[in-house]
């Protein structure tokens, strides 16, 4: 994520937004609030320079709906699309 982040924040213009995938939000092992977690964090590091919007995708619907849930406790609030 953090490199992502980066090479958007590289690019000219100023990026106005990113999407990703969540982290573990399809079939692997990987803890999906783990990796939510990890990628809100980093929106957060100091050294991170983070587009005005950063859209988040799931690959199914029930966990999209959590993620929804844990960012809006996070950041307290979501835009849904």
């Amino acid at each position: 994520m953090r490199g992502a982040l980066r090479e958007a924040a590289g690019l000219g213009p100023p990026v106005a937004s990113i999407a990703m995938p969540v982290f573990a939000s399809g079939n692997g092992r990987f803890d999906f609030e783990r990796g939510l977690n990890v990628m809100l964090d980093q929106l957060t590091h100091p050294a991170v320079l983070v587009p005005p919007r950063v859209v988040f995708f799931c690959r199914h619907p029930d966990r999209a709906q959590a993620a929804i849930r844990f960012i809006g406790q996070r950041f307290g609030s979501v835009e849904t699309l």
